[in-house]
């Protein structure tokens, strides 16, 4: 008898001690770069960033302020979760995504277990996505976890980096000089072997002009006389033939 008082006082008291070990976490992974997470339960804010509790987590509701929502997630993108420690077959933890009005999408979000069924986990990255709640009927976009004290993380933006990667690149300028000069070099090169060849090619029509001029110039006779040479010739003559005439008869001539 009273083995069976000890027993039964043994199994009441880690019955106790199970019920209060029990704990989830839910916590969250803001990759928007704005806005503020909120985490709410009955009407109050439990945490911005991470949240443990003594005991299951029942009905809360998460969602990213971005400025446009109401207190309870109206406007923007909805995540429902209940954590508990399965009782029964079916029971246990289990969350959501919806967007049934008044909540409509604002950022994309995921929720994961982790600490029990990790890989289990959905995502809602447009207005259009299938894995929300659009309609209250569409329970299979549900996710579950069967395992004691599992925890949540969710996550906003999950396609965006947590920090910007720039990537560098270093210019060659020593490389890039040399081709430029050397090309500048064959360039100049090209122009002066141009000039050079056009001012040879004038010379050699200069001379070949000259060559022609000379050619084609009339070459003028010593021995022949111009018409104005032999009249002058001729006045000189007729000139002195007058002047022995006079000395010969003294008389005068006009002319």
């Amino acid at each position: 008898m009273a083995f069976t008082l000890v027993s039964a006082a043994l199994l009441a008291f880690a019955s106790v001690v199970s019920v209060r070990a029990e704990s989830h976490t839910v916590q969250f992974d803001n990759k928007c770069g704005y806005g503020t997470p909120q985490l709410i339960q009955g009407g109050n804010v439990l945490t911005t960033t991470s949240y443990t509790s003594t005991g299951e987590l029942s009905s809360a509701i998460a969602y990213l302020q971005t400025g446009s929502c109401l207190f309870n997630g109206e406007g923007c993108t909805l995540l429902e979760m209940t954590m508990t420690n399965p009782v029964s077959v079916g029971g246990g933890s289990s969350a959501d995504i919806s967007l049934i009005a008044p909540h409509t999408f604002n950022v994309g979000a995921t929720i994961e277990f982790y600490g029990g069924c990790e890989g289990v986990s959905t995502t809602c990255d447009s207005e259009s996505c299938t894995t929300a709640f659009k309609e209250p009927d569409d329970t299979w976009v549900q996710i579950s976890c069967q395992a004691d004290n599992a925890n949540l993380l969710i996550t906003f933006c999950p396609d965006s980096s947590s920090a910007a990667v720039t990537t560098t690149t270093t210019a060659k300028p020593t490389t890039t000089t040399s081709k430029k000069t050397s090309t500048e070099a064959a360039t100049t090169s090209t122009e002066v072997a141009t000039a050079s060849t056009e001012t040879a090619t004038s010379s050699k029509f200069s001379a070949t002009f000259a060559s022609i001029t000379r050619s084609s110039t009339p070459t003028v006779s010593a021995s022949s006389s111009s018409p104005s040479a032999s009249m002058c010739k001729h006045k000189r003559s007729e000139r002195r033939a007058i002047s022995e005439h006079r000395k010969r008869h003294g008389r005068s001539f006009n002319h």
